[in-house]
């Protein structure tokens, strides 16, 4: 029995011992450095990054500026978000080195340091160019610190390097595109729709309306009754436009809408504004492509003490015509069953 009991001692110990090696070896040579910036001269050039990587295990983001403008070349030269690009910058110049880490391979996946392109990576490989493509700054970002402390920090690994690192500060980057730009487009409250209709494929058609603001529940054109188990499903339609944003984007000439697969959609608000979308669905995901008017037949507002309240919103279609026009967004799929609702046969009719 005293035999079997110091096996059981020794291989606790045994145990014990092979955790600290493991743990050593994960966080060895863990050695305190002199904070030092780890890019110490792109504080200084921050204004000459002219392209910006972000190379993920399953997609890279290209950015690139042009006029001292961002676009996103990995999605048809899209429109970037200024600030975000520049926080970027600025985070990665501001890197201090904490401490030393491993330089083992077999442990870079726990620091989330390990090449991007192996397989079930999750790191992130971050390069900074400038204009004649020379490198800035080349690193690997890994996991945030775990700890109790307020300072912020990351694991992280220059390309090219073994040793991995702790650096104190702070970055938020990803490798899908739609993180890069402003995803919100436009946002129509229900409460505001007057009419919408659906044109199918098919070309059969289905409208639903209110006559005035402040009715609840919208009627069907055609149907003099709607079933209460119904009225779910048609209200849920004026909320396909409401807070609408986007998931992805690309160039209008770059997408195909076939026209035996497309539902167009209109929607019309008490205010005379028109917004008309193309919408379809695809093994990628679903897609609309959105067009805005101001409809002055349309409008039942009233005059605003001989104000003319129509242009505020001429110009509110002309604005969403300029950032949407030429492009064709991946939206998300519950905004795209609203707005091509299909209540059932009895309710579709030929014509508009």
């Amino acid at each position: 029995m005293k035999n079997k009991n110091l096996l059981i001692l020794c291989a606790i110990t045994l145990l014990v011992i092979l955790a600290a090696v493991i743990s050593s070896k994960l966080h060895a040579p863990s050695k305190s450095v002199e904070k030092v910036k780890l890019f110490p001269e792109l504080a200084n050039r921050i204004n000459d990054v002219s392209r910006v990587i972000v190379q993920g295990n399953a997609h890279t983001v290209s950015l690139q500026k042009k006029d001292n403008q961002w676009y996103l070349s990995s999605a048809d030269d899209y429109p970037a978000s200024f600030e975000k690009v520049r926080q970027t910058v600025i985070n990665i110049s501001l890197f201090r080195l904490e401490e030393e880490k491993t330089d083992n391979p077999e442990f870079y996946a726990r620091l989330g340091v390990e090449d991007p392109d192996k397989e079930g990576a999750s790191s992130l490989l971050v390069t900074l160019s400038d204009p004649a493509n020379g490198t800035l700054a080349s690193i690997i970002v890994g996991n945030k610190r775990q700890s109790s402390s307020n300072r912020p920090g990351l694991y992280v690994r220059k390309q090219n390097e073994s040793r991995s690192l702790l650096v104190e500060g702070m970055l938020e980057v990803s490798d899908d595109d739609a993180d890069w730009f402003d995803r919100q487009l436009f946002d129509i409250p229900a409460e505001e729709i007057k009419n919408v209709t659906i044109q199918y494929a098919d070309g059969i058609s289905f409208k639903i309306f209110r006559n005035a603001r402040g009715q609840i529940d919208f009627d069907i054109r055609g149907r003099d009754k709607v079933p209460s188990a119904s009225k779910i499903v048609v209200n849920r339609i004026a909320t396909g436009l409401e807070e609408m944003r986007a998931d992805g984007v690309r160039a209008a000439e770059n997408f195909n809408f076939i026209p035996e697969e497309t539902v167009k959609t209109t929607a019309i608000t008490f205010d005379g504004l028109v917004i008309e979308s193309r919408l379809a669905k695809t093994d990628e995901g679903t897609f609309g492509q959105f067009t805005a008017r101001f409809d002055e037949s349309a409008n039942s507002e009233p005059e605003d003490d001989g104000k003319d309240v129509s242009a505020g919103v001429r110009d509110y279609a002309q604005n969403l015509n300029d950032k949407l026009s030429g492009w064709v967004y991946r939206i998300p799929e519950f905004k795209y069953e609203a707005l091509t609702t299909n209540i059932d046969d009895l309710m579709r009719f030929p014509g508009n």
